[in-house]
């Protein structure tokens, strides 16, 4: 079995990916990993688990009217055909958007039998790139199975892709509960500096534009008068936002009330900081951040976008707010932060069930 992504830096399709390689039972998979460019953190642990790494090295800044982008795609598939006709995989599994066309048609060449590829978010980027949609309905053509994170995602899919609804699945991400298991927040509060009496609020996400930190911070200016124990932690990588954000932060004097942590590895540990976690973003596929707030136990106010109201029932196992709206944010948020009893007992409860499975809505 031969997998293919880009690369496993942190980010939630990565993450997916990795424990997924490292609990295959490797008696049924031999499995590959092809990485179009290579790197990340997590493939330390990729490796441990004795899966086979293979990096292509491509540079994924395409552009349709270069011809050495053309160029360079031609080497980066070539690599990958003379990879699969070596390793004969039967079955190829592809995560995100290049790594599933680009499988497919190397997965093609190389007569690999079975070819999965993914829809983990909704189709908002390819909106006015008219090729990129070319490109993947003739893939669609070729693929024998899709796999969703959502409903919410497989009904994007089908309402703007040419592919036959019969080949769709819908498989839920999932998280290790183990690994949330309220882990000790005093050693990263001392790190952090973080004084007695501050109300921490978490919301983890990359710096990308549509994750709505902006809003979140819009929020928290609306309260900051009133709350001044409010804290917000935002880890994430920077994707082209912080110095946005933190003019932003500037502008809505939230200086001594907001800080911008970069990429972190030890979300657990936040997470136990936190008395509440927000996830604000835009657009949403099925969001690993939720669900790992949910298995820490902690309670969590979401926009209702994309697979989210597929994983919180609002007012039972979290709060749903409108996207882009930072008036209704900052009430969900005075709600949960007026109220200590629903998110310790009533929330974050519900949000932890007996048994420790999290199970979405069907």
């Amino acid at each position: 079995m031969v997998h293919c992504i880009g690369t496993l830096r942190l980010g939630g399709a990565e993450k997916q990916l990795a424990e997924l390689i490292r609990r295959l039972p490797p008696d049924r998979f031999e499995q590959s990993l092809v990485l179009l460019q290579g790197g990340g953190p997590l493939l330390e642990g990729v490796r441990a688990a004795g899966c086979e790494v293979i990096e292509l090295g491509w540079n994924q800044r395409f552009r349709k009217w270069n011809p050495r982008c053309w160029l360079a795609l031609a080497r980066v598939l070539g690599r990958y055909v003379r990879f699969l006709r070596r390793r004969r995989p039967r079955i190829l599994h592809a995560q995100l958007y290049w790594a599933n066309n680009l499988s497919v048609l190397a997965g093609r060449l190389a007569r690999v039998p079975v070819i999965v590829t993914s829809r983990l978010q909704l189709s908002h980027y390819k909106r006015g790139r008219p090729l990129l949609q070319w490109i993947e309905n003739l893939a669609n053509r070729y693929t024998t199975a899709v796999f969703a994170n959502s409903e919410a995602v497989k009904a994007d899919a089908l309402a703007h892709e040419r592919l036959n609804p019969e080949i769709v699945r819908i498989i839920y991400n999932g998280v290790l509960l183990e690994a949330f298991e309220r882990p000790d927040p005093a050693p990263l509060r001392r790190e952090l500096g973080i004084e007695p009496g501050r109300v921490v609020v978490v919301a983890v996400a990359n710096l990308h534009p549509y994750k709505g930190h902006d809003d979140l911070l819009r929020a928290a200016a609306r309260l900051a008068p009133r709350r001044p124990e409010l804290l917000l932690l935002l880890p994430g990588r920077d994707q082209g936002m912080r110095a946005e954000l933190e003019r932003l932060i500037d502008e809505l004097k939230l200086g001594g009330q907001v800080r911008l942590l970069g990429e972190r590895s030890d979300i657990p540990a936040l997470l136990a900081l936190a008395e509440i976690v927000v996830h604000p973003s835009h657009e949403e596929g099925f969001s690993n951040a939720i669900l790992e707030a949910m298995a820490a136990g902690r309670p969590v106010i979401v926009s209702n976008v994309g697979g989210n109201p597929e994983a919180v029932i609002d007012g039972e196992t979290g709060l749903l707010f409108p996207a882009r709206d930072a008036a209704a944010l900052a009430e969900a948020l005075e709600r949960l932060l007026a109220d200590r009893a629903l998110r310790q007992r009533e929330l974050a409860g519900r949000a932890n069930p007996p048994g420790g499975t999290k199970t979405p809505r069907s």
